[in-house]
């Protein structure tokens, strides 16, 4: 190593001291980059540096490679840093650079994106390319971290569970792994980060913080819907190498006047796991919908449909990179396929995984689906909706009524009221609701629109409006052991802007032409409308839990569905009715666990 530093300072000062042997250095844009290891793996986390450059690969130099280097090359690649890597291994296998080979030398920080960012230079005297001092290529190894650890190459099965340690950054509203608005935790509810800032570097830590590689994007603008709650961090200035986001230069929690259409987003880079290749759709009429098939070894099967939901239509469409899913297909019959080698029975994805082989499943079998319940999709690269419902106008709503049965026809015609309520004397006797306000904002990128055409809403003659969905919330009170206890029901909803943020207009009214709820809207029930309520007429006194699901047939495709439901804890004493601890159902890990 001492004679290699001494040639390249006395080669540096000849070309100094002589200008006609001056080199040429050359800033260039390198596109791809790939490891070459001297196995293969999966993801490839190791192996020799090659850059693609005018449609051929080419090797780097190892002169004065270095770990900042190394980190960069890494997180191009999807991996959250560099380790140390054995180059004894390499010692025979190592390919020697031939004089005449094009060559690179690399100069970063590692606080840099990508490799472009650093300074590369090729050197040339005159039409010759001077030598590269070690003849040697560089060599990384990447940390795979937890949540790569352990991939199978032959199944794409994990081999190890990705950790459960709950995280205090994650990322909502993306279709494709590693992508979305940057969320935070904190004094126990999720927050966003203000965009006004934002530039590859903040987007890096958080890449880098998730398990991901760098950032190949920083958006802002909320490009992947507004959060809720409120903005934890505003002027983030990182330098590239902190571990966390919160590690950052940022201005005290919540000390800020930015709003959510400033929510800032990653898109993070990520290995490549090679599982696009290993699902396929078929008989669909266009190339995002159709029968979903797996690939298992050689052989190709179908899923079953028995278990099939939004969660795993999500998983697939990432798996193919065709964006959110539309519709969870349980029947497919009218999709020519082929006959294939296998079945996947019950399969069941959390809605994280990057692809359908890692979630679980009971088994492999030869026999066909039951009643021939076979999964599709259809996937969409279209911006989509997100509602999102108040908890807090929960809360501070909520009380009982006992209200008289000759004022609750309307409501006992739409079926608002317990199964007792019918089998009463009426107009004598009064039935005890619990009632609440609702209000849904959309925070998404697209307009909230019924799932069925106008010609097939309902009229409902007692309120004298359309009902566009049938079941757009569903209310339940619930015991402490998790069964009901109040038959609570379906509601039917005339979806209007009720309400819309600083620079959003509304566009839907109840009863006037078209219904919905507008991007940067709210639709409020109030307390006071019929059937906003649970008839909890015979429950104890006690102590129970309101839960509220909005869109629970999940029949209008959303960004999100693990924002739609709010849980509160009932405290009831018979005559008296307070709701505490209201939050949407997502947040029930951590706050469960601090």
């Amino acid at each position: 190593m001492a004679m290699e530093r001494h040639l390249r300072v006395l080669f540096l000062f000849l070309v100094a001291a002589v200008p006609s042997t001056l080199a040429w250095l050359v800033t260039l844009r390198v596109g791809d980059i790939r490891l070459r290891g001297l196995t293969k793996r999966l993801p490839q986390a190791e192996g020799y540096v090659e850059i693609k450059y005018q449609e051929k690969w080419w090797p780097i130099c190892a002169d004065g490679w270095d770990y900042n280097d190394a980190k960069v090359v890494c997180g191009q690649l999807g991996f959250r840093d560099a380790l140390t890597v054995d180059l004894r291994k390499y010692r025979y296998e190592r390919p020697l650079l031939h004089k005449d080979a094009w060559l690179t030398r690399v100069d970063c920080t590692g606080s840099e994106s990508t490799l472009t960012e650093c300074r590369l230079e090729r050197l040339i005297q005159g039409t010759v390319s001077l030598p590269c001092l070690s003849n040697m290529t560089a060599v990384v190894k990447c940390d795979l971290g937890p949540r790569y650890s352990g991939v199978s190459p032959t199944t794409h099965r994990k081999l190890s569970a990705i950790t459960t340690q709950p995280q205090f950054v994650r990322l909502k509203g993306g279709a494709n792994t590693g992508e979305g608005r940057v969320e935070i935790y904190y004094n126990r509810q999720w927050g966003t980060v203000c965009g006004q800032s934002w530039d590859l570097k903040q987007a890096s830590v958080v890449c880098r913080e998730l398990g991901y590689g760098s950032a190949r994007s920083a958006p802002k603008g909320a490009q992947f819907g507004q959060g809720h709650g409120p903005v934890w961090l505003d002027h983030v200035v990182c330098t590239g190498n902190e571990l966390s986001i919160v590690d950052c230069a940022h201005s005290n929690f919540s000390a800020t006047s930015c709003t959510h259409d400033h929510d800032a987003s990653v898109q993070c880079n990520v290995p490549d796991l090679k599982v696009k290749e290993k699902i396929r759709l078929s008989g669909g009429r266009n190339p995002r919908e159709g029968r979903v098939e797996i690939q298992r070894g050689r052989k190709w099967g179908i899923i079953c449909s028995n278990s099939w939901t939004y969660k795993e239509a999500g998983v697939a469409c990432r798996q193919l990179g065709m964006g959110y899913a539309l519709h969870a297909l349980k029947e497919v019959w009218y999709f020519e396929g082929d006959k294939l080698d296998f079945v996947m029975a019950d399969l069941k994805c959390d809605g994280t995984e990057e692809a359908l082989h890692f979630c679980s499943y009971k088994s492999w079998t030869n026999k066909e689906c039951k009643g021939h319940q076979v999964a599709g999709i259809i996937c969409t690269q279209a911006r989509l909706p997100d509602l999102v419902p108040d908890a807090s106008q929960v809360r501070q709503s909520i009380y009982l009524e006992d209200r008289p049965l000759y004022l609750l026809y309307c409501a006992a015609e739409e079926n608002c009221l317990a199964s007792s309520a019918y089998q009463m004397e009426w107009p004598y006797g009064s039935r005890r609701l619990l009632r609440f306000t609702q209000a849904v904002a959309n925070f998404g990128k697209a307009d909230f629109r019924p799932n069925i055409d106008s010609s097939q809403w309902i009229w409902h003659q007692c309120h004298a409006h359309y009902h566009s969905m049938e079941i757009f919330t569903q209310y339940d009170l619930l015991s402490e052991n998790g069964t009901k206890v109040a038959e609570g029901h379906k509601a039917s909803f005339c979806l209007e802007d009720s309400h819309c943020y600083d620079g959003y207009e509304p566009k839907y009214d109840c009863n006037v032409g078209e219904q919905g709820i507008s991007m940067g809207c709210d639709d409020t029930y109030k307390h006071s409308l019929d059937c906003q309520w649970i008839d909890i007429t015979g429950v104890p006194s006690g102590t129970y839990t309101l839960e509220v699901i909005i869109n629970p047939l999940r029949a209008v495709a959303e960004m999100d569905f693990e924002n739609n439901r709010i849980s509160c804890k009932i405290n009831y004493n018979g005559y008296q009715v307070v709701a505490t601890e209201c939050h949407l159902g997502e947040d029930e890990l951590l706050n469960s666990i601090y």
